[in-house]
């Protein structure tokens, strides 16, 4: 694990109003390569695969995989270091997920940043379905079982959110509900920063040392060089919604891309 640094933060006024490059996105719409990058480079599995199998994603058009205990996703996310720090300290990750009533009361782990998975994952679905981790708290609000969410984790380590703290979560489902969670602020090259493009250059997806990364369902994935404010976060709208690539990012504003729908083919 990174050694963490002092938990002192400085302040920024307002949000981020233009949000950052789209540097990854993968869409599972190819069931014979399931890693295939619609955006960046394609994924790479790690494990037996077993737990792996194609599934429905939020409609009946869109590709999707589970993944289970024991199976996780490695992504070479080619971000340089950023914040001042000598790791990627600012990022943005976007998980569509579904909840399996099978796995409901289990932990599944949503990211990890130690890239050999040799700790514990930074983000989870708990035991009882709030997000989050110890080291920054949970939401108090919950998610329920066999119901779609789109999830965003916006980082900015040493800095401070307009949540208050150096994480903004948000979580949407698809009948339009957006919550937003504050988390603890963690310091510069903290817990939760990311390998660089020159070290390492390896984040993990759905990985966990002991277990704690039990079945979900899968249909998106993004990562984004920059830490999104949640206003970007809630533009992006419900799960199965396009994710605006490099392109129209360049014009600011997502809000103008919310709602449409994802563009996508199922082998």
């Amino acid at each position: 694990m990174k050694a963490l640094h002092s938990f002192a933060t400085l302040f920024i006024a307002g949000s981020l109003s233009c949000p950052g490059a789209l540097v990854g996105l993968w869409e599972f719409s190819d069931a014979a390569n399931p890693g295939a990058a619609t955006i960046g480079n394609d994924l790479t599995l790690q494990g037996s695969g077993t737990t792996l199998a194609v599934a429905t994603g939020v409609s009946v058009e869109d590709g999707a995989i589970q993944i289970g205990a024991g199976d996780h996703f490695d992504a070479a996310h080619d971000i340089a270091a950023n914040g001042g720090g000598a790791y990627v300290n600012e990022f943005t990750l976007v998980f569509d997920v579904f909840l399996p009533s099978a796995s409901d009361g289990t932990w599944r782990s949503l990211l990890q940043t130690n890239n050999t998975n040799a700790n514990d994952g930074d983000l989870f679905i708990s035991s009882g379905n709030a997000i989050g981790v110890g080291a920054i708290g949970y939401s108090t609000e919950t998610l329920a079982a066999e119901n779609w969410y789109r999830i965003g984790f916006s980082v900015a380590l040493g800095l401070e959110l307009e949540t208050g703290g150096s994480f903004a979560t948000v979580f949407t489902d698809g009948a339009g509900n957006s919550t937003q969670v504050s988390h603890l602020s963690q310091g510069l090259d903290g817990r939760h920063s990311l390998y660089p493009i020159d070290n390492g250059n390896i984040v993990k997806f759905f990985a966990d040392e002991s277990g704690e990364d039990n079945l979900l369902v899968v249909s998106n994935v993004a990562i984004y060089d920059s830490a999104l404010s949640s206003a970007d976060m809630i533009a992006l709208g419900a799960p199965g919604n396009a994710i605006p690539e490099p392109s129209l990012l360049a014009l600011c504003g997502l809000s103008l891309f919310g709602f449409l729908r994802r563009r996508r083919l199922v082998s």
